[in-house]
């Protein structure tokens, strides 16, 4: 800014004020060192308003676009104002992350639905690479012996569009793996994801998520899945069942370790 309120502000008064202004003291101009005026006690208070508008309003005022719009520069509180704007979800609790996103929100949405639109958002969420496998079912098309629609496709009964084509999102990076992660990546696939296509499985540093099983110290088997499809039940024989939207065989080997293979 290149003018103050400071230096004409008491201008803006009438001429009686200047000459009724009382407790008039010596004060040293920040101009010119040299130079002192006598500014009475209405004079100063007035400036001293008017130091606090240059110095915390106005450059909030004259930066207006720079702190509220613009995705690099707004104060953070305006980050999720601006999510909002764009329709996109709070996707990270990084707030610079989040910043990231929207500096690249339009040329994301220029090739939303395609692989440039994963690697562009994946990569500025904080992941070392990303790679989309498109994979084809052939168990789903109408079996005139056994069912006319399988489990996969479901053409008649299903209300939404039914996915043309599923495929493996393959990730890579030092994010660590946890429920949220998962929740985390579903968000970003509502953003990104084709209307006819989905993802079929999720890789992350080489290993399929599906699910983590742990023991607790008092014996108890505790399991977290990463899909909401997935069900797990101890029978009474102590076989372990695993039911649900599970597309693999998962096991339980002779030396007591849970694997399911790869696809």
């Amino acid at each position: 800014m290149s003018w103050s309120l400071k230096s004409f502000i008491f201008s803006l008064f009438s001429y009686s004020d200047g000459l009724t202004d009382t407790n008039k003291i010596p004060v040293q101009s920040e101009e010119d060192s040299l130079t002192v005026e006598y500014k009475g006690q209405l004079q100063r208070f007035n400036e001293n308003l008017a130091r606090d508008w240059d110095e915390n309003l106005l450059p909030t005022i004259d930066n207006l676009l720079e702190n509220t719009f613009i995705a690099s520069s707004a104060y953070d509180k305006f980050i999720p104002y601006l999510e909002d704007l764009f329709g996109i979800p709070a996707m990270s609790q990084d707030i610079e992350a989040r910043r990231r996103i929207l500096k690249n929100v339009l040329p994301m949405y220029k090739v939303k639905g395609t692989i440039n639109s994963y690697k562009i958002l994946f990569s500025l969420l904080g992941f070392d690479s990303v790679e989309v496998e498109k994979i084809e079912l052939d168990g789903g098309w109408d079996n005139p012996f056994f069912t006319f629609d399988s489990d996969s496709r479901t053409f008649d009964s299903n209300p939404d569009c039914y996915p043309c084509s599923y495929y493996r999102l393959k990730l890579t990076g030092t994010i660590a793996l946890t429920q949220g992660l998962y929740s985390f990546i579903e968000e970003v696939l509502k953003i990104i994801e084709p209307i006819n296509a989905k993802m079929y499985s999720f890789y992350y540093n080489g290993k399929i998520v599906l699910f983590d099983l742990f023991i607790q110290d008092n014996g108890d088997l505790i399991y977290m899945p990463y899909r909401d499809d997935i069900d797990f039940k101890l029978d009474a024989n102590g076989d372990l069942r695993v039911s649900g939207n599970v597309p693999i065989t998962v096991r339980i080997e002779n030396n007591g370790d849970l694997t399911w293979p790869e696809f």
